[in-house]
């Protein structure tokens, strides 16, 4: 990371700080900026659970509480979520978009986003996001804005940047998920979290519902009754399993039904293998290239969980 050299340089000659007290020992209010690579926390999340549905302002207050040591009280100055936006805006990348605007709504939370390029090898390529997080991170650091830093991030490219925030003074804080983190980076936080499928379910935050099977054909004709089967892992009392397909102009087609979910107890994992039948009338515009989502809605119709695939309209 290039634009990050006479930074790092000009930081170490700044700040050299040696002290024989560690920061740590000090009872006292600790500041806090947390900063969050929101594609690295999608990707990983759909790995995990097929979905990237998270309450974040929960996600953030659990990570962090269990980061302080308990002779420490934090105050959250502010939360920078980082993301990328495709370079033209797609219809179709509907769970983003309300994700975006779900963020924009949470007090303490300020959105920066960069954009998604398109890469031969690896698809879609966030542009501009890490640099971003480096600039912040090194900038607030030297501005004195926090005094803990806690970085949401597994790339080792972060691993310069936690370094020359850490020469300043500060201390640097990780989390990371278990299956996609740098040793290096995460042999350099001060502390570290390590994110899994166990402590999401025990910190309650993707226990309700998930989607590991998705069975469809590629093509659907339109007027032809069309047989989809979904399966889903529920622990919740009640819930609404809706299909909805969008194509790259906007235009939608849902399922004029919704399959109700019922358990009893909303504890134990309860799976459920879902016929989806429905046929898109020819009289509807959608047309080519689509995206299909299975969702699972609560009682107060929150996206809990989807599931997407591609499709195409003939």
């Amino acid at each position: 990371m290039k634009y990050q050299q006479s930074i790092l340089s000009f930081l170490n000659l700044k700040h050299n700080v040696s002290s024989n007290v560690n920061p740590e020992d000090v009872v006292g209010i600790r500041r806090l900026m947390i900063f969050v690579d929101v594609g690295y926390v999608r990707g990983n999340l759909k790995s995990i659970f097929y979905d990237d549905i998270l309450d974040y302002s929960s996600f953030i207050d659990i990570a962090t509480s269990q980061l302080i040591l308990p002779h420490l009280f934090f105050d959250k100055i502010r939360i920078y979520y980082y993301d990328a936006l495709p370079e033209s805006p797609d219809p179709r990348e509907k769970m983003q978009q309300l994700h975006i605007r779900k963020i924009k709504d949470t007090p303490g939370f300020e959105d920066v986003l960069g954009n998604l390029k398109k890469s031969k090898k690896m698809g879609q390529k966030q542009k501009g996001v890490d640099t971003q997080i480096a600039i912040d991170m090194l900038s607030k650091a030297y501005e004195d804005h926090y005094d803990i830093a806690v970085l949401i991030a597994g790339d080792e490219d972060f691993l310069p940047v936690v370094e020359a925030v850490k020469n300043t003074g500060k201390r640097v804080y990780g989390v990371y998920f278990e299956s996609h983190i740098s040793n290096d980076l995460k042999e350099s936080f001060d502390r570290h979290l390590t994110l899994t499928r166990r402590w999401f379910a025990e910190a309650a935050l993707k226990v309700q519902a998930i989607i590991p099977e998705f069975k469809l054909d590629n093509k659907i004709q339109k007027d032809m009754n069309i047989n989809w089967n979904v399966k889903i892992e529920f622990s919740m009392i009640k819930g609404l399993v809706k299909l909805l397909i969008v194509d790259s102009s906007g235009i939608e087609y849902n399922n004029d039904y919704c399959y109700l979910l019922r358990h009893g107890q909303g504890t134990i994992h309860q799976e459920s293998s879902i016929p989806l039948q429905f046929m898109i009338p020819s009289s509807n515009s959608l047309t080519g290239k689509c995206k299909a989502f299975v969702l699972v809605n609560d009682e107060s119709n929150n996206i809990i969980a989807y599931r997407d695939s591609e499709v195409e309209i003939i």
